[in-house]
């Protein structure tokens, strides 16, 4: 019984010079690295201004006005105001020079056809936006292209 309380004791005393010899003076645990969000890159194309618009669906007549674009990193909107549309707002988002959003509008034309959340894509580029889609004219699609210059 003395000797395993012997050896017990001496086990025990090398461990505790084991775990000594392995701090030395001046060491620090060291922590894991710190978790970073990677940066959303700059946008590719910068589209905030103001720009004229051009409305385009299959058989109507195309209008122009005058539309207002914001931009937020990669989140671009885009308002203007149309004759026979009312207020209508484009909300997208760009991938490199390609931008991909919604359109909708306030109300209907008189033949019936309303924008509401048409999809639209196209590219983007300084001067110019061109973007197509299709929306819904008394349950038929329709093509709408809508075309932005500066």
């Amino acid at each position: 019984m003395n000797a395993s309380r012997t050896l017990l004791r001496l086990a025990s005393i090398l461990i505790a010079l084991v775990v000594v010899a392995g701090c030395h003076q001046g060491d620090a645990p060291t922590e894991p690295p710190a978790l970073r969000a990677t940066p959303t890159p700059p946008p590719a194309v910068l589209l905030e201004g103001t720009w004229t618009g051009r409305l385009s669906r299959f058989g109507g007549a195309p209008e122009t006005f005058t539309a207002s674009v914001t931009q937020s990193g990669l989140s671009v909107r885009a308002a203007g105001t149309l004759a026979t549309y009312g207020a209508t707002r484009f909300t997208g988002r760009l991938d490199g020079t390609r931008l991909q959003g919604r359109l909708s509008a306030e109300h209907g034309s008189s033949s019936g056809c309303w924008i509401n959340d048409a999809e639209l894509a196209g590219d983007a580029a300084a001067n110019s936006v061109v973007l197509s889609g299709y929306g819904l004219c008394r349950f038929d699609f329709v093509r709408i292209t809508l075309t932005l210059t500066r």
